[in-house]
């Protein structure tokens, strides 16, 4: 019975010379390799089927070849998505928010009045986020 893996992902460069090598290099065993290619253009599409004699064959090339790149390849865009957002992230006020900035600028000048802490909101009377708002941008210097 042979068990057959999967590799997605690969580059159109890639040939069964290249994965039977890594293999090697990775003491695996393989009964055979498929790359899959354009019948007209014969450039591989992108991925491969390799048949392994055993399970326990099987799970060790689904092993290493999900720590050869894949899981550390996947991390990379979420962690530079999240470098980019920590140096670079400005705080600024979103939809709705930039109604509160004459607050803010009335509270940098002198005490806000009360009605400007009381004014509707859409539909609400939002008193303790605007009551908090003045407070909350002061100590974490976003202003």
């Amino acid at each position: 019975m042979s068990f057959t893996v999967f590799l997605g992902n690969l580059p159109t460069w890639v040939t069964k010379d290249d994965i039977q090598a890594w293999l090697r290099a990775e003491n695996l065993v393989a009964d055979e390799v498929k790359v899959i290619r354009n019948p007209e253009t014969q450039e591989s599409k992108g991925f491969a089927f390799i048949d392994a004699p055993n399970a326990e064959e099987m799970d060790s090339i689904i092993r290493r070849a999900v720590t050869a790149g894949g899981v550390l390849t996947a991390t990379i865009p979420a962690v530079l998505a999240l470098y980019f957002v920590h140096k670079y992230g400005v705080s600024v006020p979103f939809w709705d928010e930039w109604n509160d900035v004459p607050l803010l600028d009335a509270s940098y000048r002198a005490i806000p009045p009360l009605s400007a802490l009381f004014e509707q909101h859409n539909e609400h009377r939002i008193f303790l986020p605007r009551g908090s708002l003045p407070i909350d941008c002061k100590t974490s210097c976003c202003i």
